[in-house]
């Protein structure tokens, strides 16, 4: 049981044991990046990763801990921009003159997208040994997300 304990605690870089997280990427800012690059998707997509990167640099620590932990908080603020953007595409999609089915055939792709998301990134963070899984992953659903969210954004834009 102590060589576990030990083990363990090797694993986790020094800082992680501090009071060091990363802060929460806020969907705003990733709103306002996505606004200020362009309307294009490739435009939108110079954002992906940007706050991770800045996030690692700050910490100061470049371990897979670090890297997973920074990707992870972009992510969530990706996951934010891509329910609102879906709420408001699927709002869109509701009003009177459109077909019926078409905000239920977003839903049904929204399903199948999140099960493709989860299958893809759980592969690709196993794909590699060690530590190094843990960012894999995490980059994996970052970029996932942060591509479905601007597929979102577009579609919207293509409605109007």
């Amino acid at each position: 049981m102590r060589s576990l304990l030990f083990v363990t605690c090797l694993m986790f870089p020094v800082h992680a044991l501090a009071d060091w997280a990363p802060k929460p990427v806020d969907e705003a800012e990733l709103w306002d990046c996505v606004t200020q690059a362009g309307s294009s998707w490739h435009a939108g997509a110079s954002c992906i990763g940007r706050f991770a990167d800045a996030c690692v640099e700050e910490s100061g620590a470049y371990d897979s801990i670090t890297v997973a932990q920074c990707h992870d908080a972009e992510m969530k603020g990706w996951d934010a921009v891509l329910n609102s953007a879906y709420q408001s595409l699927q709002a869109d999609l509701s009003e009177p003159d459109m077909l019926p089915v078409a905000a239920e055939a977003l839903t049904d792709a929204q399903r199948a997208w999140i099960n493709f998301r989860d299958a893809e990134c759980l592969s690709r963070g196993n794909l590699t040994t060690g530590t190094g899984h843990l960012e894999d992953g995490a980059d994996c659903f970052l970029r996932v997300t942060a591509t479905r969210a601007l597929d979102l954004i577009g579609y919207g834009a293509h409605h109007e």
